[in-house]
């Protein structure tokens, strides 16, 4: 008997892994290739210990730029506030469980170079990273002092 549910725990655990591994490789599939950046969010205010005062916001939407994924490296160029953002950079996706109230959720973290970006999918539901069209990207500062978060809207051409 522990002997069935030594094999069962085993198998558990691969299945798991094989499963964080498809998704990852679903959702770098999906980023591979060009976005165009169609709304950009601009936030700031200040972070405090217990929330954010946020005191501006800016919405642009039309195009504004694009994003061109490629096995692995990325090349952007898009204005954001009047400021041109051009770059050519590594870039790797990372996939963790996160606890959201009663359940665990996928969350997706986009590296490019020094930048760390909250990815989401499309609508997030489930399996939402295959054949993705629509992702936002979302860099928001971490620390008590002034607030920044900008959110990219990407639709892939």
């Amino acid at each position: 008997m522990k002997r069935i549910l030594l094999v069962f725990a085993a198998l558990s655990i691969l299945l798991a892994c094989a499963c964080e591994k498809a998704n990852i490789r679903a959702g770098e599939a999906s980023l591979e290739g060009t976005w165009d950046v169609v709304e950009i969010l601009s936030s700031y205010g200040e972070r405090m210990e217990l929330g954010i005062g946020q005191t501006e916001d800016f919405r642009e939407t039309g195009f504004a730029g694009t994003f061109e994924f490629s096995e692995e490296e990325v090349r952007y160029s898009y204005t954001r506030l009047d400021t041109l953002y051009v770059n050519n950079d590594t870039w790797q996706l990372e996939h963790e469980r996160v606890n959201a109230g009663f359940v665990r959720v996928e969350q997706y973290t986009l590296q490019l170079g020094n930048d760390s970006f909250q990815c989401a999918f499309g609508d997030e539901t489930k399996n939402a990273e295959r054949d993705a069209t629509e992702v936002l990207l979302i860099m928001e500062t971490q620390e008590v002092g002034p607030y920044q978060r900008v959110e990219l809207k990407l639709e892939k051409q």
